[in-house]
Order: structure tokens, then sequence, then C-alpha cells
């Protein structure tokens, strides 16, 4: 059968040519067998962790639905591959940007620490300003740095007259001062 045979990582015009020589026929047990073959390499891709691939088959796939003539059996197959794929770089997509912001967030809580090691009693607005991240970034990473025991609160000075002010010191400094 010529399912069997096909090879489906060759360039898109080969694709296409081989995609009208089995669909364009009149036997509909040869295209259905091509079309889950297809599948079946769509399957592979999908399980891969390679976003671009997923993105480079579902544009493949998008084309050749476009391509191909009127015919009542291929574009459901390929709309339900489109699908997958499309799921698939939705959820790499989205893994990068998570794995992304981990990483930045690394680096914002390591330049506040640094901050608050050269400056005791530095207020998270401060901070924020001095180094330029955005307000939240500097209360999220000395969230984070008081969770892990690196920073604490300062004890009010005596300038400090408002109770909502919140001053923070390095634990060494913290542990040298006590």
């Amino acid at each position: 059968m010529l399912a069997q045979r096909t090879e489906f990582e060759v360039p898109y015009k080969a694709l296409e040519r081989a995609a009208l020589k089995v669909l364009d026929g009149d036997h509909r047990d040869e295209a259905v067998e091509w079309l889950a073959e297809l599948g079946r390499h769509v399957d592979h891709v999908v399980e891969g962790d390679d976003r671009e691939r997923v993105l480079e088959w579902a544009a493949r796939l998008d084309r050749l639905a476009a391509n191909l003539p009127e015919d009542p059996l291929a574009p459901g197959y390929l709309t339900a591959m489109l699908h997958r794929l499309d799921r698939r770089a939705a959820a790499l997509a989205q893994a990068r940007d998570v794995r992304e912001r981990g990483e930045e967030a690394v680096g914002v809580r390591d330049r506040v620490y640094a901050w608050v090691a050269a400056h005791p009693r530095s207020r998270s607005g401060e901070i924020a300003e001095r180094l330029g991240i955005a307000p939240s970034q500097a209360s999220r990473a000395l969230r984070e740095l008081q969770r892990r025991g690196q920073v604490f609160l300062a004890e009010a000075g005596p300038g400090d007259h408002d109770g909502r002010v919140h001053r923070y010191i390095a634990a060494e400094a913290a542990h040298a001062a006590a």
C-alpha cells in the first residue's frame, strides 16, 4: 500500500504531491490509511518537546488543507490534527514562558537581595525604584527572600510614623547586629 511507503519528512511540495495522489483517487480505503499514517506521524511530532517542529507541522497541514481539492474526507482529519498541533504548541509555549519567568525571578531576587545587603533598612518602593523594577516584583522577591530566611523586617525607626511601612535588612546584617 502507498500509505506504508509514505515519507512525511519531505519538502512541502513532495508532501502535497503525495497527498493529491492518494486523496484525489477513487480508493477511499487507501486515502483513509494514508491519513491515518499521517496522523501517526503527527502523534510523533506532538509527543516531542520541539515547539518549532510542532509549529512547522501545523503550518504544513494548514497549507495542505487549503491546497487540497474539495474532498469530504480529508478536511476533518486534517482539522483534528491541526487542533492537536495547536494545543501542543500552546502547551510548549506556556512551559517555556514559565521557565523564562522563573529564571527572570531568580535574577530579580538576587538583585533585590544584593541591594538589601548593601542598603539595610530599605523600603520595597525604594528598592524597586533604585533597581528599575516594578514594585510588585520587589515585593514578591522580598516575600520569597523572607520565606527563605535571607531577609527580615527591620525594627521601625524613629522616623517611621506609618505602621504600614516595612524596612528590610539582610539576614547577615541582622545576625551581626544581634
